[in-house]
């Protein structure tokens, strides 16, 4: 079973990924050094100390840490595995991808991990599609939508009436001024939407660049 450190990051990773698409293209080569990066820094998150000097000890690794070794590369293939099917296709763009699925082919359990990578993309392509909601499986998510909410709550109060005045509609641009200028004014106020203002304006961004927002 991934961890669920892996459970709550691995929508990040598709936020990420396609927010910084959505501004620098997507060939297959800007799809690599986006998403390698991100998913090898994804997966160090989850080492311990021990691990780390193993994957850094690549090619120079002592005889009795062969097993160990071997249980690390394991461990990578299940966070790829986990990770594409949230990521979909498009981890497969990903040359460290590319390298342990050369790899899978040539292992007895290779065609199970190739199948349930098949099985991953495709469940990623049902949510994309919105025929099945996104599980949200991190156990902390759900105290923190509710307290993130009450902020919401009189962040938006307080935008209420400005936005009432206004004959006609807010623009996004003049939204996020709007949120910025109440943030400016309630300095220790509104502490979880703060640390998370960023993930907010990159929404709002895409929302409205792909006409969620219309």
């Amino acid at each position: 079973m991934p961890s669920q450190a892996i459970q709550s990051r691995k929508c990040s990773f598709r936020f990420q990924i396609m927010n910084h698409l959505r501004h620098n293209g997507g060939s297959p080569q800007e799809w690599d050094e986006i998403l390698t990066p991100l998913i090898k820094q994804g997966f160090r998150q989850e080492l311990t100390p021990g691990e780390v000097s193993l994957i850094e000890a690549t090619g120079n690794i002592p005889s009795n840490r062969i097993a160990e070794y071997s249980a690390l590369i394991n461990k990578l293939d299940e966070f790829i595995l986990h990770v594409a099917s949230s990521l979909g296709w498009h981890i497969v763009l990903s040359t460290l991808v590319q390298f342990r699925m050369t790899q899978w082919e040539k292992q007895p359990e290779g065609p199970e991990k190739l199948r349930r990578l098949g099985a991953a993309t495709g469940h990623a392509a049902v949510i994309f599609q919105r025929q099945r909601p996104a599980r949200v499986t991190d156990l902390g998510w759900h105290q923190f939508r509710k307290e993130l909410i009450e902020e919401l709550k009189l962040l938006f109060q307080q935008l209420a009436d400005i936005i009432r005045s206004r004959r006609n509609c807010v623009t996004l641009t003049e939204l996020l001024e709007l949120v910025s200028n109440q943030l400016n004014q309630h300095p220790e106020g509104f502490g979880l939407f703060r640390r998370n203002s960023d993930s907010f304006r990159d929404y709002l961004s895409y929302a409205s660049d792909t006409e969620l927002l219309s």
